[in-house]
């Protein structure tokens, strides 16, 4: 006869199914809420990418080199046909030694073109390993509830929006992900030595590399590990670095002798190139980025109308409030815990150092978010779910106000950001496409085209190869001014002279400042010639950059086939010149 006291079949706990069905849901959340990034069409460099696969782009690139932008031996072609303005600096250089995503890029567009989704699509699957990476991380250091914070702030962060919708910016998810995975690896050879462990981590941080030097971020970990270690002996010291230094030279090696990086810029400051412009633009840019990784805002966005010593004051806040939550956390951590926490918490901050070489963004925050994440999931269980009872006290009282403002920060304003961000990018990029291709249908003859920009926006460096689906430029593009309201006067039948208000300049000064570096600033009196026009500053303001500049053309500019535009947020419009001796203002930028 059975028994019909059998036992029962048994369930899992809650917790554990929930923790089974966390990652699934996070991902499907994730993906919901980068969606308008997946919906989003070429922008930026990706014009440049394309053109450079389909052989339009005026200086030939390899499968292997399309983030190599501008080089010592096509600079001059390079202004001459638009795609760098009259104000370049003529050292300028910027090329960066990304071969593994450089290749991907090149493959994806051979296969997918005229179809960004599956590009994107791409992207958002070298998300998901990144969070998968960064949760198996969590869980082999911390308990299993601060893992599933720790990868959903990590997840759903802004940092991760404009990577996934800028397709030339996706070497940042590539690099994040093969980095996080060489973590997994690095961590066990650290602490055990096993070979097979050593040997995985340095494979992975070579790919790592090989995609972008953003995963030189991964060194702040490395170090804060080896710093946070203690009682070990030079030569284990040594050993433990070593597959992670070892790829790291090498890359670096190999980056110098084929003389990548970047020069003549002041939104990049290669610390190799420019040192002192390096070291003085650091301290800004990495207090701007703790603030946005931290709080989860973008603090470069809102720093240019504040005055500097806001962004130290909010830092400094920061810090202070941080102080008691952060060593209340760490002290209750057992020994080998406390050791990941500061590993992981010093990780984050020493990773900002590579990222500094550029002007700061929440893009480059995806390698710092890793301790970043672990160490607000870290106070929140600590605050949330306590081990025992603890008495009341006003540091009690701060930890419970801080993980509040932690948990809507980060699992409610940090996802609607990121949404946002993507969607304006999206949106943003829209209407640029739909613009730049109308343009191009009014064009009767791209060969002879001759079109000068008074005054656009940053995307009219893209605008020659925006036009047509295969990126073909016109013949003749210049462009004039990267500013707001502009005064246009015409001198004479060849000449017009752009002068914008006082404390303004004609193009972008300091981090805004692409293709000049601000060591190298316009005196009045200069004489710059490119493209058949030769600018003379006439008066520099006091920003540094020209306010008054006279551009002398080689033709008349009442020539029939000469165009002249203005790029506005709506798009680009034609304007037709002032008679000789007359003036015509040029509205700021506006929607209509």
């Amino acid at each position: 006869m059975m028994d019909n006291s059998a036992k029962k079949v048994a369930h899992p706990p809650p917790s554990v199914r929930l923790a089974a069905a966390w990652m699934p849901g996070l991902l499907i959340l994730g993906a919901l809420t980068f969606l308008p990034a997946l919906r989003s069409p070429l922008m930026f460099d990706d014009y440049l990418h394309v053109a450079m696969i389909d052989g339009t782009y005026p200086a030939k690139r390899s499968p292997f080199d399309l983030f190599n932008f501008v080089t010592d031996a096509d600079r001059e072609v390079l202004r001459e046909r638009g795609v760098i303005p009259w104000w370049s600096s003529d050292k300028l250089t910027i090329r960066f030694c990304r071969p593994l995503s450089s290749a991907l890029m090149w493959a994806d567009h051979k296969a997918f073109a005229n179809r960004p989704v599956w590009l994107h699509l791409h992207g958002l699957a070298w998300w998901a390993l990144g969070v998968m990476a960064v949760q198996r991380l969590l869980r082999r250091l911390f308990s299993e509830r601060v893992a599933m914070m720790g990868v959903a702030i990590f997840a759903l962060g802004q940092w991760h929006a404009t990577p996934l919708a800028w397709l030339a910016n996706r070497e940042a998810l590539i690099s994040l992900a093969l980095g996080a995975l060489a973590l997994n690896a690095y961590w066990p050879w650290r602490e055990h030595r096993r070979a097979r462990d050593g040997v995985l981590a340095a494979a992975l941080f070579s790919l790592a590399l090989l995609s972008g030097e953003y995963a030189l971020s991964f060194g702040g970990y490395v170090l804060a590990l080896e710093i946070a270690t203690r009682r070990q002996r030079v030569m284990q010291r040594v050993a433990g670095l070593a597959p992670f230094v070892l790829p790291a030279v090498t890359y670096m090696t190999v980056r110098a002798l084929l003389g990548y990086g970047t020069r003549g810029s002041s939104f990049y400051s290669d610390p190799f190139h420019a040192p002192v412009a390096f070291l003085r633009a650091a301290p800004g840019r990495v207090l701007t980025l703790l603030v946005d990784g931290w709080l989860g805002v973008d603090a470069h966005g809102w720093s240019p109308s504040f005055p500097q010593w806001t962004l130290v004051a909010v830092a400094g806040a920061l810090i202070a409030v941080a102080f008691v939550p952060l060593t209340r956390t760490v002290n209750a951590l057992d020994d080998e815990r406390r050791k990941s926490a500061v590993a992981l918490l010093l990780g984050s901050v020493l990773a900002l150092a590579p990222v500094l070489a550029v002007a700061p963004t929440p893009r480059l925050l995806g390698a710092s978010a890793i301790g970043v994440s672990a160490t607000l999931a870290l106070v929140l269980e600590h605050t949330w779910f306590p081990g025992r009872e603890r008495p009341k006290d006003r540091g009690q009282a701060l930890m419970g106000a801080v993980a509040i403002a932690i948990g809507f920060v980060h699992f409610i304003y940090g996802p609607v950001n990121a949404w946002l961000t993507c969607e304006q990018l999206r949106a943003t990029s829209t209407a640029f496409a739909g613009e730049a291709l109308r343009l191009g249908k009014t064009i009767d003859n791209f060969a002879t085209a001759d079109v000068t920009v008074i005054r656009g926006l940053g995307g009219m460096f893209f605008g020659p190869f925006s036009l047509d689906a295969r990126g073909t430029p016109v013949a003749h593009w210049r462009i004039l001014s990267q500013t707001g309201h502009v005064l246009v006067l015409r001198r004479d039948a060849r000449t017009i002279e752009v002068v914008v208000p006082k404390g303004r300049s004609l193009f972008p000064t300091g981090d805004g400042n692409l293709f000049r570096s601000d060591d190298e600033a316009l005196k009045p009196g200069d004489v710059l010639v490119a493209q058949g026009v030769r600018a003379t500053i006439v008066e520099v303001g006091s920003s540094g950059g020209p306010t008054d500049v006279k551009f002398e053309f080689g033709k008349d500019l009442d020539e029939r086939g000469t165009r002249f535009l203005s790029e506005r947020f709506d798009g680009f419009r034609d304007v037709t010149l002032p008679a000789p001796g007359f003036g015509m203002p040029l509205e700021p930028w506006v929607m209509e």
